[in-house]
């Protein structure tokens, strides 16, 4: 797992894979979502690709923060 966080300004990125999966994980302030029109709760199947948007950590800053998860299936090989 990668992990990067940025306090100043509340973002961070995580990039992990479950096995099944690899998942990119930003979590942003508010007004991060709001600015690249993305809203709570909204899924969307991008391709191969699926974004979430879930409630991330509150703790970081007052008006809370949410994750944007990127998830795509792992290829498998079928040789």
């Amino acid at each position: 797992m990668l992990f990067l966080a940025n306090r100043s300004n509340a973002t961070q990125v995580q990039v992990f894979t479950d096995g099944v999966e690899d998942h990119l994980v930003l979590t942003v302030s508010r007004s991060s979502l709001r600015a690249v029109g993305l809203s709570p709760g909204e899924h969307q199947d991008l391709g191969e690709i699926r974004l979430q948007v879930e409630l991330g950590d509150e703790s970081i800053d007052s008006a809370g923060s949410y994750a944007v998860i990127l998830s795509r299936k792992i290829a498998v090989s079928t040789k």
